[in-house]
């Protein structure tokens, strides 16, 4: 698995915006729908916790809460604000 840094992530999502072209909603949902797939692959019972942030990473998460519980799982979610 590769990690990438905030500034590199950031300069992805804009060069797939510019290119594919995509707008930013829906490139969240293709995000987050590819994730609770995976999700549901590996863990296809249990409940979830998912913890969101400001911004779009925050934005992918409650997505992802979103698909999960739409799809019957059991999902708490928390919304933090580490800039207070």
């Amino acid at each position: 698995m590769k990690f990438f840094s905030t500034s590199a992530i950031k300069a992805i999502d804009a060069y797939t915006i510019e290119h594919e072209p995509i707008a930013s909603i829906d490139l969240m949902e293709r995000a987050a729908g590819a994730v609770t797939s995976q999700i549901s692959a590996y863990y296809p019972n249990g409940r979830f916790a998912v913890f969101a942030g400001p911004g779009n990473n925050g934005g992918d998460g409650l997505a992802i809460a979103r698909m999960l519980h739409n799809a019957g799982r059991e999902v708490a979610v928390w919304l933090i604000n580490p800039k207070g």
